[in-house]
């Protein structure tokens, strides 16, 4: 199963969003509501929302592999030779 991530507005009790949605016409789909609180003052939460890097976790959404398994992702972690700092930095080009 995958996921498409859009914003939309409801409008006389249908979703109204700004492009096309690439699935063959009558897909079954689960709508999430994750509403925006629009009135005036604190957000109604504990200021964990403000922390996330939002536009990051859209990239992993849009880049992410869900079919990747997390086995395939430690085989190739154990691929790199030394250690991951190391290799984060040579990738860099960092000392």
């Amino acid at each position: 199963m995958s996921s498409i991530l859009m914003k939309g507005v409801i409008r006389n009790g249908q979703v109204e969003v700004a492009e096309p949605i690439n699935l063959p016409d009558g897909s079954e789909v689960t709508i999430t509501n994750h509403a925006h609180d629009k009135s005036p003052g604190p957000p109604n939460n504990d200021g964990a929302d403000d922390l996330e890097d939002k536009g990051f976790l859209e990239y992993c959404r849009t880049e992410g592999d869900p079919n990747i398994t997390l086995d395939e992702v430690r085989a190739a972690l154990t691929a790199i030779p030394g250690s991951m700092t190391a290799a984060c930095s040579a990738e860099r080009d960092e000392d």
